[in-house]
């Protein structure tokens, strides 16, 4: 990211010229006034990072991956009400052929 030196002087609170004699070495910050810098550095550093972990979570293979997370814990909980229905009519003689339909069908998962 490359800021210009009036930018990177709105962002500190000073003004264009201090961050030139910086640069070329001519002057420095007081203590204080160094200390604020590397707070407001540090809070820079945080919001560039969570910005680019922001768009690197949205690229297409995140959302994919998102997607199939989803799509398995869709097919985990349809399992679990598969065996819940042949649990209820296990041993009823009338849905013996649907029962053992429902557990073929359960086992190709």
């Amino acid at each position: 990211m490359k800021l210009t030196q009036a930018q990177l002087g709105e962002i500190f609170g000073v003004g264009l010229n201090a961050v030139s004699r910086w640069e070329r070495g001519e002057a420095w910050p007081d203590a204080e006034g160094a200390i604020d810098l590397a707070l407001k550095y540090l809070e820079l550093d945080k919001a560039l990072k969570e910005t680019t972990d922001e768009l690197f979570s949205q690229t297409p293979e995140a959302e994919i991956a998102k997607r199939n997370l989803q799509l398995e814990e869709e097919g985990a909980q349809r399992k679990k009400e598969m065996q819940e229905w042949i649990k209820q009519r296990e041993g009823d003689p009338d849905s013996a052929d649907e029962v053992n339909e429902m557990k073929a069908l359960l086992a190709t998962l």
